[in-house]
């Protein structure tokens, strides 16, 4: 979009909800609440000194990389909506509400101290997904697509893991394997001290729901 920009000097509405691309891109921010225009001004000055109360709860719900909060700030900690939909808004800086929800690192260290002392809820161990990708002129198969090659990890009761990599990395395939909705070619996955890469099917559907997918727009 860049070079298509500069080649033809094009003039470009980026529409995103996704303020890191905005961060990146744009020149100018416009900022909309309810049909309405709210902000506006160049992204430097949006970004780091937002006027409206709508504005600031954007930029707060961003999970800073330099400090871990005990829950991320909402629209909501910066702004009400009264019955007449006027704004109530907040005198709170984005700093000021951020800083209330930080957890200290020594809470941190003792929050992780009790979580890695119990027993994992969840352990995949060597786990493979191979599907084949070539055959002999009998069958057999000469050659396979390695989705997922030897992946060991460990989930613990009250921990978010984060599985993370580029399209085609195997991230899907992997979920997927874990909550036997796609074939293993090899490895364990142990869920509360069984091993549910060998149960049955019957087993498996009393565990259908202890283990799902949310996905992130489940309307989709």
């Amino acid at each position: 979009m860049n070079e298509l920009q500069t080649k033809h000097n094009m003039g470009i509405i980026f529409i995103t909800h996704d303020l890191g691309v905005i961060a990146e891109v744009a020149d100018k921010v416009v900022v909309m609440y309810k049909g309405q225009i709210v902000e506006q001004g160049s992204v430097l000055d949006i970004f780091t000194n937002p006027k409206h109360p709508y504005t600031k709860g954007l930029l707060a719900c961003r999970p800073p990389l330099n400090r871990r909060l005990k829950k991320l700030p909402v629209i909501a900690d910066f702004m009400k909506v009264d019955e007449n939909d006027n704004v109530i808004e907040s005198a709170a800086s984005v700093e000021t509400v951020i800083k209330l929800m930080e957890e200290p690192l020594s809470e941190r260290q003792e929050r992780y101290k009790k979580l890695y002392a119990t027993e994992p809820i969840l352990k995949v161990e060597n786990l493979k997904v191979y599907y084949p990708s070539a055959r002999s002129l009998f069958g057999k198969v000469t050659n396979w697509v390695k989705a997922v090659d030897d992946v060991s990890l460990e989930v613990y009761p009250g921990e978010t893991l984060g599985l993370v990599g580029e399209s085609g990395c195997g991230k899907t395939t992997l979920g997927k394997a874990i909550l036997r909705l796609q074939d293993i070619y090899s490895g364990k996955v142990i869920y509360k001290g069984k091993d549910i890469a060998s149960l049955s099917q019957k087993d498996m559907r009393s565990l259908r729901k202890k283990m799902q997918i949310i996905f992130q727009d489940p309307y989709s």
